[in-house]
């Protein structure tokens, strides 16, 4: 703005110079006073061009602008929700594997400590619902641990013979249909307890396995 009001001062300085040295120039008095009218009317010109440069601005081409700003200012905004879903996305499904490693060790290590059992295989399948992470799927495998342990009075007890006990599966294999002994029902049904206790995971979501020798 003050680059483009120099300019123009610079203009009307040199009108009026100009004006002043055909003033020098010519004798006639009556030449003087067009010579004034003419450098007056130059003066007016100059100073209105600024007016009729507005009047004459292409107002169609500053529209297309605004519009053409206005379409990439919603495709930026576009853009960044975009951007920001995918990182949303990113951080959950983070987020959910890192619960489900914990998960996995955390029934792993209660698995083998309260009951005589090794874990072979364990898997879970998290979904949310009402904003909330909840076992949907969970399989697991086990072994009956070989170690014999001793009562309080001294006598020997063998380890529970390991045998295929699946829960909730449609063909069963020739090993699951052995029938299982009291111990072993006694200890599948605690690990079925202590997954619907602990972690609030019915039985028709869980696949339980047994590993023979």
């Amino acid at each position: 703005m003050i680059a483009y009001l120099g300019e123009l001062i610079k203009q009307i300085v040199l009108i009026i110079l100009i004006a002043t040295f055909l003033d020098l120039l010519l004798p006639n008095s009556q030449m003087r006073r067009y010579i004034k009218l003419v450098v007056g009317l130059l003066i007016i010109m100059t100073i209105l061009s600024p007016v009729l440069e507005l009047l004459t601005f292409d107002h169609e081409r500053m529209l297309r602008e605004m519009e053409a700003l206005f379409e990439k200012g919603q495709e930026s905004e576009f853009d960044i929700d975009h951007k920001r879903k995918e990182i949303e996305q990113l951080q959950q499904e983070a987020l959910f594997k890192e619960v489900e490693r914990l998960m996995k060790e955390e029934m792993e290590r209660d698995l083998e400590s309260q009951f005589p059992l090794s874990v072979d295989h364990l898997d879970l399948t998290l979904t949310v619902e009402e904003g909330e992470a909840i076992v949907s799927k969970l399989v697991v495998v086990v072994t009956a641990r070989e170690e014999e342990e001793q009562n309080f009075d001294g006598t020997t007890v063998r380890p529970v013979e390991p045998v295929v006990i699946q829960v909730n599966e449609e063909q069963e294999s020739p090993e699951a249909n052995k029938k299982p002994s009291h111990a072993e029902r006694k200890i599948q049904e605690e690990v079925l307890t202590y997954f619907d206790w602990k972690w609030n995971i019915s039985v028709d979501k869980i696949d339980l396995s047994w590993l023979g020798r």
